[in-house]
């Protein structure tokens, strides 16, 4: 309420106003001052405390209007189905995917060896590449720059193949370095 008049805003006032400087008001809160800003369990508190004010003052004809948005939903308390409104102006709060409270010494000193480049023994790895995004090299035994036709594993009709090297002038595959490729026949 403080800095809605410290905008020159009627607590009580139109809508549209009441909006705006509340839009104001939240990026003050979570792009302000260091000394201002709340995370967003404070703001989703004090939402809830100005949407219950808001409500009242609405019913008890203070207020024209409540200035948030709500979407309407259901939800099982207790075995029966209600109807629930979410208030918009809340904000999500992150939730661990998992929590990793301990870890075994003998894991944590692998883990730390492999983001240092480093093969279990404390060797240095020679496929390291430094850290990166990308992967540190392609997959044994994919050549580059050819699509497998039919998606991966498949052949031209869908049947199960292992790919060899092409041999582009005759539409067939060769039997090389073990692998045993896909052919065209003529009826296809």
């Amino acid at each position: 309420m403080t800095y809605l008049q410290g905008l020159g805003v009627d607590p009580l006032g139109h809508r549209e106003e009441l909006r705006a400087a509340l839009s104001m008001y939240a990026e003050h809160r979570f792009a302000g001052p260091l000394k201002k800003r709340w995370d967003g369990t404070t703001w989703n508190l004090h939402v809830g405390i100005l949407s219950a004010f808001y409500k009242w003052a609405q019913a008890e004809a203070f207020a024209e209007a409540v200035p948030f948005t709500y979407r309407m939903g259901k939800r099982i308390a207790d075995g029966v189905l209600v109807d629930v409104e979410r208030n918009l102006a809340r904000v999500g709060s992150p939730r661990p995917h998992t929590s990793i409270k301990y870890m075994e010494q003998d894991f944590c000193d692998l883990f730390i060896r492999g983001l240092a480049g480093l093969e279990p023994d404390g060797t240095p790895d020679r496929r390291y590449r430094g850290r990166e995004c990308a992967r540190n090299g392609r997959p044994q035994g994919r050549r580059r720059g050819r699509p497998r036709p039919g998606g991966p594993g498949r052949g031209h009709r869908g049947e199960v193949a292992e790919w060899g090297p092409m041999d582009r002038s005759l539409g067939k595959s060769t039997v090389g370095n073990g692998f045993v490729g896909f052919s065209r026949s003529a009826n296809s």
